[in-house]
């Protein structure tokens, strides 16, 4: 979050030394990208100019000096560069249509971006703001904590601003660009959270599932397999910058290695699983001394990763990704051809990815739109690849079952059931857990005491409520309540009495209907506190002063331990009310002030009553 600010406030000061330097030379503004009333989303990468920068030396004050430039027009709906050791500027510029000020997002959704400069420019040429960020970087850096990257821009009422862009990767160049409404990329990103979530979720299964199996059946094949699932969820999770995100937001220089160490991983896995699956060392001695060679390739890029720059290794693991999977499909193919049914899966499998991969390549180059499926391709074919191959390795299985005597056919039956028991039983100790960890996050969120929510849950929400009601400019009340005189109850009457009158006072509270949004929470000590979302203040102190009401008119009774006696507390409450339409500039403090500040003056004003904010006179 700090080099977050600090880098805020570099670019602030960079558009302060800019403006002042280049106010007199004007932007080449390009044509605009205009940005319709209720536009949620627009692409922007065939509205974009491209200028490249060999030696990468160009700065943004060569490029606002006012010298001609030799930009050239995007053809595509995303800018790729391929891999490229320049650094690429990007120039375009949008406009808002609309009469009324839009807030935006400009999504570069590429995480493996070493490099990136973002510059807003006025029409005039002065720079607005700056942003430096890329995954040479900590993650840190970005102005949003997201795998992709984010940067705000506010449009003022028809109006147009200029962007310029600087790239530089050691990885394929490339920058998908789209404006995006905020609210709308929240609710895209929730959906895309949703799947990868899946995707991931069921990679982990598959690895995990498998590796119940070797430990069950004590299989080489299912070893090696989920070696290769554990590289290639690895891979593809650095791949998509969650890894960058989640796991090591600091370590930038492994970062730089990460990719081509997993995928290295993975193709040395990937030639082992195929020679051990398809049986090669038997049936294929040939072809088995290559699938050998290249798992020892792969192997040595593993460690040559670590030494090397990316840029050394990238292209020797294409081409090996390319010769492995190759082979495997020729292998699986002729295999198949012989009514073996686990190579008929296998070949299944590897040819689901290459068609997942091909439409991924179609759509980048645009022959084919860009869909929600041609998008998550490769993701779908993998998911199933990893799916027909677990099929395969069952159907593999079977097959050498079915060769074996009488003798090992009973044997193998009692080792299926035994993995059909430890599999119930690990389904049913998922579940335990899961229901767990359920009970465990609610007990984090509820007092034990009274049985309302706690502080911490209250503190979520509040902040959650207020910023919603600041966004839809609706009313937020807060109801702060206090027991009244509880210390003299407590030494009355004895704190286990006092615990019990909280408790009255929470059932009293818990009572009361209340919508979802509605939070009843225990402040601390004998203090309650309710969050009224949507509620206006009439409403909210007719709410209050029923349950002050309602807690007058109910003492607390009971039995005198040491009398015998059946003896009765007269409870009362007094309650603060404070209700806001919140301002984009004020802060949920300002409501919790309100409140207690309101509550001061019940109490004060003699107890057992309901003061509003908006009723106390200024001293």
């Amino acid at each position: 979050m700090t080099a977050r600010w600090l880098s805020a406030i570099c670019g602030c000061l960079l558009a302060l030394v800019g403006s002042g330097a280049l106010a007199a030379k004007a932007f080449d503004m390009p044509p605009a990208v205009g940005i319709s009333p209720g536009a949620l989303q627009v692409e922007l990468g065939q509205s974009t100019f491209s200028l490249e920068d060999p030696p990468g030396n160009l700065s943004i004050g060569d490029l606002l000096s006012g010298q001609p430039r030799d930009w050239k027009p995007i053809q595509t709906s995303v800018p790729n560069f391929g891999y490229t050791a320049s650094a690429y500027w990007l120039r375009l510029a949008v406009e808002n249509e609309s009469a009324a000020p839009r807030r935006m997002l400009l999504n570069i959704g590429y995480a493996l971006l070493d490099e990136l400069d973002v510059y807003l420019i006025a029409p005039d040429g002065r720079i607005i703001q700056s942003y430096s960020t890329g995954d040479s970087h900590p993650f840190d850096t970005r102005f949003f904590p997201h795998r992709e990257y984010l940067f705000p821009i506010e449009l003022e009422p028809v109006s147009t601003k200029g962007i310029l862009i600087r790239l530089a990767s050691t990885s394929s160049l490339q920058a998908p660009l789209s404006l995006i409404d905020s609210n709308e990329f929240t609710r895209l990103d929730h959906q895309t959270s949703l799947l990868q979530g899946f995707y991931y979720g069921s990679m982990v299964v598959m690895a995990l599932y498998n590796l119940f199996l070797f430990v069950s059946l004590r299989r080489a094949d299912f070893l090696i397999y989920v070696a290769f699932l554990c590289s290639f969820i690895a891979f593809q999770f650095s791949m998509s910058g969650l890894a960058f995100q989640h796991l090591w937001p600091q370590a930038v220089v492994w970062n730089q290695i990460a990719i081509s160490f997993f995928m290295s991983q993975t193709l040395m896995w990937m030639a082992l699983l195929v020679r051990q699956f398809l049986r090669l060392p038997e049936r294929e001695p040939l072809v088995d001394r290559v699938m050998v060679v290249l798992a020892g390739l792969s192997g040595l890029l593993t460690i040559l990763s670590l030494f090397l720059p990316y840029q050394k290794t990238i292209f020797p693991l294409l081409g090996l990704a390319l010769t492995l999977n190759s082979l495997a499909l020729v292998m699986g193919v002729k295999r198949s051809l012989t009514g073996d049914r686990s190579a008929q899966f296998f070949t299944l499998a590897w040819f689901v990815t290459l068609v997942g991969a091909l439409v991924i390549v179609l759509s980048k180059v645009e022959l084919i739109p860009r869909t929600f499926f041609t998008e998550h391709a490769l993701q779908i074919g993998t998911l199933l690849e990893i799916l027909l191959i677990s099929f395969a390795l069952g159907e593999y299985v079977n097959q050498q079952r079915r060769a074996r005597s009488e003798a090992e056919k009973r044997h193998s039956l009692q080792l299926e059931d035994q993995v059909r028991d430890r599999t119930s039983e690990l389904e049913n100790t998922m579940l335990l857990l899961e229901n767990a960890n359920q009970k465990l996050k609610q007990q984090t969120y509820i007092d034990e005491l009274t049985g309302l929510h706690n502080r911490r849950y209250f503190n979520q929400r509040l902040e959650q409520d207020f910023n919603q009601a600041s966004r839809s400019h609706s009313p937020i009340s807060l109801i702060m309540i206090d027991v009244d005189h509880f210390k003299m109850v407590n030494d009355t009457h004895g704190h286990q009495i006092g615990d019990l009158c909280l408790r009255q006072v929470a059932g009293v509270m818990g009572s009361f209907p209340k919508r979802a949004s509605d939070v009843f929470a225990r402040y601390g000590g004998e203090e309650f506190i309710v969050v009224l979302p949507g509620t206006d203040q009439t409403a909210a102190m007719m709410i209050a002063e029923k349950m002050r009401a309602h807690v007058a008119a109910a003492p607390l009774g009971y039995k005198n331990q040491r009398t015998g006696q059946r003896e009765s507390v007269a409870l009362t409450i007094s309650a603060g009310v404070a209700c806001l339409v919140p301002t984009p500039e004020q802060l949920v403090d300002e409501l919790l002030r309100q409140a207690d500040e309101a509550l001061y003056h019940a109490k004060v004003s003699g107890r057992n009553q309901v003061v509003s904010h908006a009723s106390i006179r200024p001293l």
